[in-house]
């Protein structure tokens, strides 16, 4: 999936192009320049690692919400809903497992949902 957030090659690609352009212009010196790399260095990392969580934390509720052989096995028998039945007079009642057809267009429905959530948020 596409995402707008760089990647960590990028990042260091880009600092180490702002390093050059602080080198050229001759305006920090090398240990100021030094600092500055290290820093910006520690930041991308912290960043990276960052990226890669935000990818983790997202991965489990989209399989959780994914139709697989997982999610059936997951799922089905799990929910369910009570009916009487009226028949000369008794009265039964019952309980019926909700099919996995309607699970999975429930698990749509809530993957249509999250998906306006994120543009109406700005994600």
């Amino acid at each position: 999936m596409p995402t707008d957030n760089p990647t960590h090659a990028e990042l260091v690609k880009k600092a180490q192009s702002e390093l050059s352009l602080f080198q050229r212009i001759g305006k920090q010196t090398s240990s100021d320049l030094l600092v500055c790399v290290l820093s910006l260095t520690a930041f991308i990392e912290n960043q990276a690692s960052r990226i890669e969580e935000l990818g983790a934390d997202n991965k489990r509720p989209r399989e959780a919400l994914t139709p697989s052989g997982d999610t059936k096995a997951d799922y089905m028998g799990e929910f369910s809903f009570g009916i009487t039945l009226s028949a000369g007079g008794e009265e039964d009642y019952r309980r019926i497992m909700v099919p996995w057809t309607t699970i999975k267009e429930i698990m749509a429905a809530i993957r249509a949902r999250a998906a306006l959530e994120s543009v109406r948020d700005g994600v």
